[in-house]
């Protein structure tokens, strides 16, 4: 054997082994998307349907990664029903209360450099879709309703027409809520609420796009009878907000992470 030439190829590898190192990181070892949660989980149920914010950190290891979308998978303990959702929106992550900017969510690049922050809502699209019909089905029942009430409308003005609309509103609203079909409304919206007091589990999961992967993380949060109980107080502001009631702001429901 020929020690002299083996040691100088064992000195070349020794000298080109950092490069080859990063030659291997950057095109052989899939990256790695490490999910980092902060503050709490935001649960609510709104016009959207059921809703799950998150707030967190995504650090890129190994290489960067395209994040090509980010889902959740939510399973109620008590008797293993699984609601699947998608990413709905990026919230501001600005700390003013007021703030509740939304933007549509869209892929992204995460780099190894810098970790992204995410403040993201998730919607249940399934329930949502539900949801969205039983509404439209009841703002246009409310209407036909006020419309015949106002009659003929041509010859007036907006204005007046508005005003019309509003007298018959006030009018109309007390029998209306008592009909039948408001009723069947509200009781259709009921059971799409799942909400209920007990565990759920929760599973986080980051897709990303080239390489294609799935980087996932499960947590366990629990909902108590107080909780479920303001959770479904929305059941009421949906459907009165159809028929022009004041109804304010949406309940949600702010709930820890499991110690570690």
């Amino acid at each position: 054997m020929n020690w002299e030439a083996a040691g100088v190829g064992i000195a070349t590898l020794a000298l080109f082994r950092p490069e080859l190192a990063r030659v291997y990181k950057a095109w052989f070892k899939p990256p790695v998307v490490d999910i980092i949660e902060t503050e709490d989980i935001e649960v609510g149920f709104t016009n959207f349907g059921p809703i799950v914010g998150l707030l967190g950190t995504l650090r890129a290891i190994h290489r960067d990664a395209f994040v090509a979308r980010m889902s959740l998978k939510v399973t109620r303990r008590e008797d293993s029903a699984t609601h699947a959702f998608d990413w709905g929106a990026f919230r501001s992550m600005q700390f003013t209360p007021s703030d509740d900017s939304l933007i549509r969510c869209s892929s992204f690049l995460l780099t190894e450099d810098y970790g992204a922050p995410y403040h993201v809502a998730f919607i249940d699209r399934d329930t949502q879709s539900k949801l969205r019909s039983i509404i439209e089905k009841l703002q246009k029942e409310w209407y036909d309703a006020c419309s015949s009430e106002v009659g003929d409308t041509k010859s007036r003005d907006l204005q007046e027409v508005g005003q019309l609309f509003a007298e018959a509103q006030k009018k109309l609203r007390p029998e209306f809520t008592k009909s039948p079909f408001y009723v069947d409304s509200w009781g259709r919206i009921g059971r799409l609420f799942y909400w209920e007091a007990g565990l759920f589990d929760l599973e986080l999961t980051v897709q990303t796009s080239r390489p294609d992967h799935k980087h996932a993380k499960r947590w366990t949060f629990g909902l108590t009878q107080e909780d479920a109980d303001r959770l479904r107080l929305n059941q009421g502001m949906l459907v009165g907000a159809v028929v022009g009631e004041a109804v304010g702001s949406f309940n949600f429901v702010h709930t820890p992470y499991p110690m570690k």
